[in-house]
């Protein structure tokens, strides 16, 4: 699993779970509707979900 505020860091699996549970931290604060909650899936070979 990778988060923005965390390192990345070598697993045993070919799948790899990115996260970025606020994008658009700011607009979120500010109470502006300008945020998104970010979930992908990337393998080794392809970024199949996302």
């Amino acid at each position: 699993m990778v988060g923005e505020e965390e390192p990345d860091v070598a697993g045993t699996s070919d799948r790899t779970w990115v996260l970025d549970p606020i994008d658009g931290t700011q607009s979120f604060i500010h109470g502006v509707p300008l945020y998104a909650n970010l979930v992908a899936l990337r393998t080794t070979m392809a970024l199949p979900s996302a």
